[in-house]
């Protein structure tokens, strides 16, 4: 019920990033009792702290790990996003809008940062799936999106 059912409620934990996902992914023996290792993705501002109070009425014992990171948000009306959406609209020829979501990228590495990876409109992608890839032309397409946003970041001058 806890782990599989939401018995924590842990979806009415969500914004325009999304929800809370919580998935039990190994169960082993830990001698006293199983040990059920869980990966948990937190959509800011919510923290793990938010996650560790809805588990306090639990039937079981909690344990945060030690490499369980921040959550990360930048302003969707800033000018960094808009400025990263200007460079997309020029080359992908539509009015396109950012999209907020859930889970760890390479953006928590940066002081201010976002995933930021081209997906054109009636393109044929086939990200996550088995054999995954991408043609040359698509690649050279994020290659111009990618320049610009970078160039035109570096003009700001400013404190992003």
């Amino acid at each position: 019920n806890y782990l599989f059912r939401d018995g924590l409620k842990l979806s009415e934990m969500k914004n325009e990033q999304g929800v809370v996902t919580f998935s039990p992914d190994v169960a082993k023996d830990g001698g006293d009792g199983t040990v059920i290792t869980c990966d948990c993705r937190i959509p800011a501002p919510f923290t793990a702290k938010d996650v560790e109070k809805r588990f306090a009425a639990a039937p079981f014992a909690l344990e945060l790990l030690d490499h369980h990171l921040p959550p990360v948000m930048v302003e969707k009306n800033g000018k960094f996003v808009e400025t990263l959406l200007s460079a997309y609209n020029a080359f992908a020829k539509t009015a396109g809008e950012p999209v907020s979501m859930g889970g760890s990228t390479f953006a928590r590495v940066f002081k201010k940062g976002c995933a930021f990876g081209p997906e054109f409109p009636d393109e044929n992608y086939h990200l996550h799936e088995a054999d995954e890839r991408v043609n040359e032309k698509l690649i050279l397409k994020a290659y111009d999106v990618y320049k610009k946003a970078i160039f035109d970041l570096a003009a700001l001058k400013e404190d992003l």
